[in-house]
């Protein structure tokens, strides 16, 4: 696990950029380094998580296929793009780890560009994409890190309005990954100006339904209903494994008491916030959904945590969006950074050791 604490500490030296203003003109330079080491470090690893095995084995499909002149969708069990990503490669002739490594240029390119755009604070936002979403995504569910990259393109369309710009990424996304298309509700929740009462009001009563009368069950109520849709075909049968449905619960939840801590200083400090962060309100909502989401159907553990983590992608933004308020008032900026850094820290040892997705690191050459 060293190469991973290695890149941490590196990160960590970075973000002295965002804060002191006399090492900023070097900041773009540093931004590009810090990418391409990310691209690299995702896209040369070897076999070290639970999914290698399955993309391995939709590539080796997609090769047979292909062997057999079948290119339509049908004979496949995974959305057409990043089926059609594999053909490419295949025709190319090029090896599985193409696939891997194009797929992390994508989507880590795209992660940093939107951390370039909608924050002033870039590494601080690395930092937290690092120890969480680039581990959970771009190491280990790469069609859903891909598919989320191209959601935060469409923040700005979401916040202005522009429902053609923001479908269009969502199509382009859900054909990636299906999970894409709740993003729709993101779209119309924003359509709503909710005053920050209206906010606490929703929190509190999702907090309460979740811990007392939680609604995993009603998922795989409507997902038993239309058992010939595919994507419900799916959900059905990771409630019936016990595997996947498993419960998280609201206040034995770290993930859910993380974010909620964030969630409600950003909603004390919702006005102020909103004139120094792009696309606030927008970023918020989304950080909101995310906290609802896992909270209301805790009880299914397995879609609970992934749609959340789909909403949560603009948590790096939020999360180090607080340094704004806290920026007239240099001693207790200066603790904030500080807390920033020990909890990445702790954030990562906790994905590392604990929860265990990832094995030590090794290049794909490594065997």
């Amino acid at each position: 696990m060293i190469y991973f604490w290695i890149i941490f500490l590196l990160i960590i030296a970075l973000t002295n950029l965002d804060w002191i203003e006399s090492y900023k003109e070097y900041k773009l330079y540093f931004a590009v380094f810090i990418g391409i080491v990310l691209v690299a470090f995702a896209g040369l690893r070897g076999d070290i998580d639970l999914d290698w095995s399955n993309y391995l084995d939709h590539y080796k499909a997609t090769k047979l296929e292909l062997s057999r002149g079948n290119y339509g969708y049908q004979y496949y069990i995974v959305e057409p793009l990043y089926i059609l990503i594999n053909q490419v490669a295949i025709l190319l002739k090029l090896k599985f780890q193409a696939v891997i490594f194009f797929v992390a240029t994508v989507a880590v390119s795209l992660n940093l560009i939107c951390f370039w755009r909608y924050s002033k604070y870039f590494f601080f936002c690395v930092l937290f994409y690092f120890v969480h979403t680039y581990l959970l995504r771009e190491m280990l569910q790469i069609r859903a890190g891909l598919a989320c990259a191209i959601l935060m393109l469409s923040i700005p369309y979401i916040q202005e309005k522009k429902f053609k710009p923001f479908l269009l990424l969502v199509v382009i996304a859900g054909l990636i990954h299906s999970i894409s298309w709740v993003y729709l509700l993101v779209y119309i929740l924003c359509l709503f100006q909710f005053s920050k009462k209206s906010y606490w009001i929703i929190l509190l009563t999702s907090l309460f339904i979740g811990q007392f009368f939680p609604l995993g069950d009603l998922i795989f109520s409507i997902s038993d209903i239309n058992t010939d849709i595919v994507a419900l075909q799916k959900v059905a049968g990771y409630y019936i494994d016990q595997e996947f449905n498993y419960a998280l619960g609201v206040f034995k939840n770290p993930t859910l008491l993380k974010q909620l801590f964030f969630l409600v200083i950003a909603l004390f400090y919702f006005n102020t916030l909103s004139k120094k962060i792009p696309y606030f309100r927008t970023i918020f909502n989304l950080y909101f959904l995310s906290v609802c989401w896992l909270a209301l159907f805790n009880d299914f553990g397995l879609i609970a945590g992934r749609l959340a983590t789909v909403f949560s992608i603009v948590e790096p933004i939020l999360v180090t969006g607080l340094i704004y308020v806290l920026k007239p008032k240099l001693k207790f900026q200066l603790t904030y950074v500080l807390f920033i850094w020990v909890l990445a820290s702790g954030i990562l040892f906790y994905n590392l050791y604990i929860q265990t997705f990832i094995e030590p690191y090794k290049f794909f050459w490594e065997g």
